[in-house]
């Protein structure tokens, strides 16, 4: 038996119009403009100048809001959520006598 065939990942501009449902000269300015705009993803040489679709699905998603884009730190932590350290016990001061 022969198993079907799983979605294309790699897809033409023409392709892509297809999965958004509108026709090709609408897709190809929404393209140029998320392109413009920074972040879309761009034609891959290697895999026949075709775009990568996952990326663009994650893409336009975080562009719709429905995922949150993680944001990197600087590095610095953040203990405030947590409880506070017990607090180190002492010994006593001795008292100075002269």
């Amino acid at each position: 038996m022969s198993e079907p065939l799983k979605e294309a990942d790699f897809l033409t501009d023409l392709e892509i119009a297809q999965r958004w449902g509108v026709c090709d000269k609408t897709a190809r300015r929404a393209i140029k403009a998320l392109e413009k705009a920074g972040g879309f993803p761009r034609k891959d040489p290697l895999f026949g100048g075709k775009r990568y679709w996952p990326a663009i699905d994650a893409f336009m998603k975080r562009r719709a809001g429905l995922i949150v884009a993680s944001v990197p730190t600087d590095g610095e932590e953040n203990w405030d959520d947590e409880a506070p350290a017990p607090r180190r016990r002492t010994r006593p001061s001795l008292a100075v006598t002269r």
